[in-house]
């Protein structure tokens, strides 16, 4: 809606700079003609004919005029009590959808920004007060809206086990993935104070070659800093990163940093304020991905998770929120197929059931470690999952996220390297792509198609 008194304002600040903006370039005109030496002179370090020079200094001048009080109030902008006095917006839209319900807007103390992209709604709307059933209808979510890679196929990979990686590294084998067409990259960010920066020169690299990123904050289960982690988020959030993973299957007891119990409720009690900083920064939290068979069941793990939240009433939060997968294999397929086993590769289907039936409609589910291992003695313990039999699964799966139920945003395999990478850790080298020296036969049949 039209709100006249910002009009205003903006027409009187916009009129000031313009008139600056005059002044300006008559008193530059003068300084060349009365005292072109000066000119010269200053000529040499600024470039006074620069004309984003001269608009920026009129901006900031007209700012200052006004922040000074030089202008009359009634025709100041920074000082006009209408401008300042608290106000409710118009809504752009209201939930008319809710069945049964006369909506009244009420002023509740505080106001909930809803689910909004750069071109969707620029109201806040007032939902607080509403009841749990009628915010859950407003907050419903358009998986066609969420961002995608241009080109998307489905096709996600691991990065590296590490947090940062050389520029050689990352101009190696980024081109190795676009040659693969892979489409979705899942890439480690520390905590630290250096690791904010540490990935700014991969993920340029990426969104330049049309990949999605997914940016995992590593850190065990426990309180984190939201400053800490509002830094990570708004940071990358500017270098076009949408998708944040915070913890890592906590249903696993080694993953955690504070003693037990390591319940779904204590796990929300530490990632709801993570995900609340990162749907503030307009980008998607993901719930953690859990480990197959871990510690504690998955299945149930990812139900109390979301029946906790649901109870909370943080539908807000949860409009925004994807759902994190591992969905390894960890040996041969059942005979009816790789791609169609739901304790393996389609996992995806049950976590899918118990989405719907919580939150009463599919989150976006997106697998960030996956696919079958080598037959090594630790990781599969058949001979039969061979690299050549392995590469004929994953390209199985990756014809599959072509008629992918469209929950099922991308499949991504643990992982494109290792010590290739830097990564220290042996556990990793042999279902490693991209070895020293050689490539796993995957490699060649993806850019063979």
């Amino acid at each position: 809606m039209f709100d006249v008194p910002v009009a205003q304002s903006l027409l009187t600040l916009g009129a000031g700079i313009v008139a600056c903006y005059v002044a300006l370039r008559l008193g530059l005109a003068a300084l060349g003609r009365w005292w072109p030496r000066v000119w010269l002179l200053l000529d040499d370090y600024v470039r006074l004919t620069d004309q984003r020079l001269i608009w920026g200094g009129s901006a900031l001048l007209a700012l200052a005029i006004f922040g000074m009080g030089l202008v009359p109030p009634a025709l100041n902008p920074l000082t006009d009590p209408a401008i300042q006095a608290p106000r409710t917006r118009s809504v752009l839209w209201t939930p008319q959808a809710v069945a049964g319900w006369d909506l009244v807007w009420p002023t509740p103390a505080a106001t909930v920004a809803p689910y909004l992209w750069e071109e969707s709604y620029t109201a806040t709307l007032q939902i607080a007060s509403l009841p749990p059933a009628a915010q859950r209808q407003i907050y419903q979510v358009d998986l066609a809206r969420w961002p995608r890679p241009t080109g998307d196929n489905g096709r996600g990979l691991h990065w590296f086990p590490t947090t940062r990686q050389s520029r050689d590294v990352v101009d190696r084998y980024v081109p190795e993935l676009v040659a693969m067409h892979i489409k979705w990259v899942v890439i480690l960010n520390g905590l630290g104070e250096w690791d904010i920066y540490a990935n700014d020169y991969l993920v340029t690299q990426l969104r330049q070659a049309g990949i999605m990123p997914i940016l995992r904050i590593v850190a065990p289960v426990g309180p984190l800093e939201p400053a800490v982690v509002r830094g990570i988020v708004r940071h990358y959030r500017l270098l076009g990163v949408y998708y944040y993973q915070v913890f890592n299957e906590p249903n696993l007891h080694d993953q955690w940093a504070v003693p037990e119990p390591h319940s779904p409720a204590r796990f929300v009690d530490y990632w709801l304020p993570a995900a609340q900083v990162i749907v503030d920064e307009r980008a998607l939290a993901g719930l953690a991905p859990l480990a197959p068979g871990g510690d504690l069941s998955d299945y149930a793990f990812l139900r109390g998770c979301l029946a906790d939240l649901t109870a909370r009433n943080v539908w807000g939060v949860l409009s925004r929120t994807w759902i994190g997968l591992h969905n390894y294999t960890f040996g041969v397929p059942p005979p009816e197929g790789y791609v169609t086993d739901d304790q393996g590769f389609a996992r995806y289907r049950r976590y899918n059931a118990i989405v719907v039936a919580t939150l009463g409609e599919s989150r976006p589910i997106l697998s960030v470690e996956a696919g079958p291992a080598p037959a090594d003695g630790r990781w599969n313990p058949d001979p039969a999952a061979t690299p050549a039999v392995q590469a004929e699964w994953v390209l199985a799966a990756y014809a599959h996220m072509r008629r992918a139920p469209a929950y099922f945003f991308c499949h991504s395999p643990w992982l494109i390297g290792n010590k290739v990478g830097g990564g220290k850790d042996e556990r990793w080298e042999p279902i490693a792509w991209f070895k020293e020296g050689a490539a796993m036969p995957v490699v060649a049949r993806l850019k063979g198609e």
